[in-house]
């Protein structure tokens, strides 16, 4: 491969564990954490302009309120992106790129509307921005409508900064990776670099992150996590156990200690107040291939006994 990042969710997809209310300390404190790990991309949150704020929040009304609000001293070397989940956002109401202003985004979509999101994404660049392209639940789609996707991408948005393959629902095993993998990667532009972004339903979130370290490509690849794999549900992969990873077996450098500081004097915190990791419900709905709020609806009412829910 030629280059490998990490890209850290934790203040976007951590954020749906509290409803992205980590107050203003801790919001500063999980950032000097990834910026002294040497994390190479940040999500800062999501730009969502009917329920973001403009401050102590990681959902923004818009970019704008980015640099007042958290990113106030960009480290030389970070990239630092935000998400916007497809219709949440006008992007016409985005200002052009800043320097002191975030650096990418990130657009979830499901299959429907992968069209328009192309749409959108030409508009993303032509203001300056990184895009990324990240399809929701890429297993869900066939092999011919992902081929379609990736030819629309190809054709009309080659100047992306990457293309994901997203595990939405934690349902993915490594044969589904390598499955995936050799689909994209024989098919994407080669100058565009392939990311993976996990959900740890079934504990499998470390194991496909191998497989895709493992996978020959000359591609550049973004891997996804988030300190102590806090995220929606049963989390993400976890950021220290792949950065110990990547430091043991690929070369590189990424500092631990200020991880397992951070996860000491806030996530630790976080997580006696909101849960997130393995349940029974999200095992359920991964292996039975639906979404984890169903079963997560029905378990935690008691309306059903466990054997029903499965």
């Amino acid at each position: 491969m030629n280059s490998l990042r990490v890209l850290d969710v934790t203040l976007r997809d951590g954020g749906c564990v509290n409803n992205f209310n980590f107050g203003q300390n801790y919001m500063e404190k999980i950032l000097s954490a990834q910026e002294s790990a040497g994390i190479d991309i940040i999500e800062m949150g999501y730009l969502d302009e009917k329920k973001g704020s403009s401050s102590g929040r990681t959902q923004y009304i818009n970019e704008q309120v980015l640099p007042q609000c958290i990113l106030k001293d960009k480290k030389d070397g970070v990239t630092y992106v935000v998400m916007m989940d497809y219709g949440k956002f006008d992007v016409d109401k985005l200002q052009c790129r800043t320097k002191d202003g975030i650096d990418g985004i990130r657009m979830a979509f499901h299959k429907e509307n992968s069209i328009d999101m192309v749409t959108l994404g030409r508009k993303i660049i032509e203001k300056g921005y990184q895009f990324y392209i990240q399809p929701m639940i890429t297993l869900r789609y066939t092999d011919d409508e992902l081929l379609e996707l990736i030819d629309i991408v190809n054709r009309k948005l080659p100047d992306a900064a990457g293309f994901y393959i997203v595990d939405s629902f934690g349902e993915m095993r490594p044969n589904d990776m390598n499955r995936m993998l050799n689909l994209v990667d024989h098919n994407l532009i080669s100058s565009m670099t392939l990311g993976f972004h996990s959900h740890n339903n079934l504990q499998m979130a470390y194991s496909n992150a191998c497989a895709m370290l493992q996978f020959p490509t000359n591609r550049n690849l973004v891997l996804d996590s988030s300190i102590m794999g806090m995220g929606k549900g049963a989390g993400n992969l976890n950021t220290e156990l792949l950065l110990e990873h990547l430091n043991l077996f690929y070369g590189k450098c990424y500092k631990i200690a200020p991880l397992l500081e951070v996860i000491d004097k806030v996530i630790n915190q976080l997580h006696e107040e909101y849960y997130w990791g393995y349940a029974v419900e999200y095992y359920l709905a991964s292996a039975n291939h639906c979404t984890p709020s169903y079963a997560r609806h029905f378990y935690n009412k008691h309306m059903l006994p466990i054997e029903q829910v499965s």
